[in-house]
């Protein structure tokens, strides 16, 4: 599992809830075909989640237009006059493929300090309240851990982490993997964690030992007034370590 992150790890939730489930512990994972037909956020391609290349994709770009017919590999699909990109996404290897995404604050992207001259940036809504890793190491080993334990008892196939790569998807023929994503998209600054599951049902679970400690939670609006003060010491105001709600942790 890649742990190496220069800067901070931050997830969004939009409820008390989730942020609480999260920190006890329970890593909620949804599939890869999910994400590409979920239709949230802004009203273009690119200022919202909606990704249709999300998960295994084969993307063929067309620059002339002309009427082609694709023969590549299993594929034999024909391609009227006009067409000049057809994206082949299929859903039963991408139900199993599950995704755990996180904003990868990079410090070189904060000189000021300032968390909110980043995260203003984004095009996201992001969501009421934020769980912040300041060394992402800490999680990523737990996971690591985890993950591990549930390829030995064969209830995952396989599993791999690191930073989005983000795809000129207009230039790119051939398959695309659940690491890449449209470089439209490359404002979220994204690192994936991604697991090829037994099973297709969403949610999937990753539980592992409570992270409270090892993290800090909050409101996005006091976030947005955090700062870094150093290379040690970042300033939050009204940031915790303590669970917002008493939640009821269940380990598998």
């Amino acid at each position: 599992m890649d742990t190496m992150i220069n800067g901070y790890l931050l997830r969004f939730f939009p409820k008390a809830k989730y942020l609480n489930e999260f920190r006890c512990g329970a890593i909620r994972m949804m599939s890869a075909y999910y994400y590409a037909t979920l239709k949230f956020g802004g009203k273009s391609l690119y200022d919202n989640r909606f990704d249709l290349t999300e998960g295994m994709s084969y993307l063929y770009n067309n620059s002339t237009g002309n009427a082609i017919e694709l023969t590549e590999d299993a594929f034999n699909i024909k391609l009227g006059n006009g067409v000049k990109q057809i994206c082949i996404n299929s859903e039963h290897p991408n139900s199993q493929i599950k995704l755990s995404c996180y904003y990868h604050l990079e410090k070189i992207k904060i000189p000021d300090g300032k968390f909110a001259s980043e995260l203003l940036r984004m095009g996201d809504d992001l969501g009421e309240y934020y769980c912040l890793f300041t060394d992402p190491r800490d999680f990523l080993m737990c996971v690591d851990n985890r993950l591990k334990q549930l390829m030995a008892n064969k209830r995952i196939k396989q599993y791999q982490s690191g930073a989005a790569d983000y795809l000129p998807v207009e230039k790119t023929n051939g398959f695309s993997t659940p690491i890449q994503k449209p470089e439209g998209l490359k404002w979220q600054n994204e690192y994936r964690i991604i697991v090829n599951t037994v099973c297709e049902s969403d949610p999937f679970f990753i539980n592992i030992n409570n992270i409270q400690n090892i993290s800090v939670c909050g409101k996005k609006s006091d976030l947005l007034c955090g700062r870094v003060v150093n290379e040690d010491t970042i300033q939050i105001p009204n940031a915790t370590a303590d669970l917002l709600i008493e939640p009821k942790c269940e380990n598998d």
